[in-house]
């Protein structure tokens, strides 16, 4: 499945502030690189909500980090136009090209489509102004894809 990925979530049990990292963090499987990160519980579970998955925990090694599969793979999509989204999908704030633009999630049977407007796609890349992504980003209430 094109674009398909497994990811992994872990937890750290008390965050040091001289990093700069939240409390979950969510990982493409096999790579350095982050899908997503919460500073909440809260926002981990209106995300798994969201995308339809349940963590399963792994393991909490002597650390404090806790790691968690999700049930789920999740796919990535990129779309040029609204005519490309399936019926049912579920629009919320996500990041395409850096920006905070309308994403929209897909839930099905084992797989969770995630579709992120393409950034040279006048008609459905618009990102928030400057403003409104910074003040986005500091309510620790919201979450993005």
């Amino acid at each position: 499945m094109q674009g398909a990925r497994n990811i992994y979530v872990t937890e750290v049990e008390k965050v040091d502030p001289r990093f700069p990292r939240s409390k979950f963090v969510v990982h493409y499987m096999g790579s350095t690189f982050q899908m997503n990160a919460f500073d909440t519980r809260t926002q981990l579970d209106a995300w798994s909500k969201l995308m339809g998955i349940t963590l399963v925990h792994i393991d909490t090694n002597s650390s404090g980090v806790t790691t968690y599969r999700i049930d789920q793979v999740i796919r990535e999509v990129l779309f040029w136009y609204p005519q490309e989204l399936p019926q049912g999908v579920k629009r919320h704030k996500g990041l395409s090209n850096g920006s905070i633009v309308d994403c929209y999630v897909y839930v099905q049977q084992g797989v969770t489509t995630v579709f992120r407007p393409n950034p040279n796609a006048k008609e459905v890349y618009k990102p928030l102004p400057i403003e409104e992504h910074i003040a986005f980003n500091k309510d620790n209430t919201k979450f993005r894809v």
